[in-house]
């Protein structure tokens, strides 16, 4: 990658001269980030983030690929090969009845919502420091990881995370069409009163959120919590214990998919009007026609990866 090392006012070089891929808006400062690019950041007299003179070499081996532009929490986060970080991570409060369980839902949701680079090899000390844990838990965790084909285990190499690739993408899309088609008309089939109430305060929760957080939604944390509940709760009268557990592999499997299509697509998706359609034909007990929309829900995403993000994608 090409560098523009012609600093500006200041004696600071333009982010986007630097990264091209990162998009600059106008977000606050970050700090406090050891050992990353983060504390190598300002902000310029007109507001803008920049880096600092004397960095190129920390970003030469960065390509397109590498970089992508995170606001979640105020702060860009980077994909790149020498940290892996999640600030919030030793903050949280504990999340299951044992450490084991804990750290595995917090490595899979930092797996799932590319806070972890796909293909990031996964180094036992790092992991330790991050999380806090011992390494016990964290193979237990890694190991529960690769059964679900978020990691991979590579005998005495350790675990790295699984890349996200164009086959794979397909594959997973053919797949989640099949399940969560089926998943919804045996909800629809079954469903009361109170899968019907369970869905539409679902909505009505993820709709609200997504009103107040305006266009960049898809990256908050809360809002994908909602958005996970919302569908969770479309198929909830599912009868099948098993098509549900399934159900839920393939979604998380999903998500790193879905952040990646919210990353890279140009304008924001009114999924708000997508997620209605979908609503109103599963209330009014039309088995057809909310298939076909939950179909084409998922399918946007991959045409929108493989039009606007495609390099992001491994070839195998």
């Amino acid at each position: 990658m090409s560098h523009d090392n012609t600093a500006g006012a200041h004696g600071y070089v333009p982010l986007a001269r630097i990264l091209d891929a990162l998009v600059c808006r106008g977000v606050s400062a970050p700090s406090g980030r050891s050992g990353t690019i983060a504390q190598r950041m300002a902000i310029t007299p007109q507001g803008r983030p920049c880096i600092g003179p004397g960095t190129h070499r920390f970003l030469s081996g960065l390509t397109r690929c590498d970089i992508l532009h995170f606001e979640t929490a105020q702060y860009f986060e980077i994909w790149c090969p020498m940290a892996v970080e999640r600030a919030s991570s030793h903050k949280q409060e504990l999340v299951g009845a044992t450490l084991a369980s804990d750290v595995l839902h917090r490595l899979r949701t930092d797996i799932v919502n590319c806070a972890i680079k796909p293909g990031h090899r996964l180094r036992f000390e790092a992991l330790r420091e991050l999380y806090g844990v011992s390494f016990s838990p964290l193979r237990e965790a890694l190991s529960r990881l690769a059964s679900e084909r978020l990691v991979i285990a590579e005998g005495q190499r350790g675990f790295r995370v699984a890349p996200v690739s164009r086959a794979d993408l397909l594959d997973l899309t053919q797949v989640r069409v099949l399940v969560e088609r089926e998943a919804l008309r045996l909800a629809i089939d079954a469903g009361g009163d109170d899968w019907e109430a369970g869905a539409m305060g679902a909505f009505h929760r993820m709709d609200r959120l997504q009103t107040r957080l305006g266009e960049k939604y898809a990256l908050s944390p809360e809002w994908t919590l909602r958005h996970r509940e919302f569908h969770d709760a479309l198929v909830g009268a599912s009868a099948s214990p098993i098509l549900r557990e399934i159900r839920d592999n393939l979604f998380d499997r999903a998500q790193r998919y879905r952040r990646i299509s919210s990353l890279f697509r140009p304008s924001p998706r009114n999924k708000g009007a997508e997620h209605r359609a979908i609503l109103e034909a599963a209330l009014s007990r039309d088995a057809t026609l909310s298939c076909d929309l939950i179909e084409q829900h998922i399918r946007q995403t991959t045409e929108n990866i493989l039009r606007y993000a495609s390099e992001v994608l491994t070839s195998d």
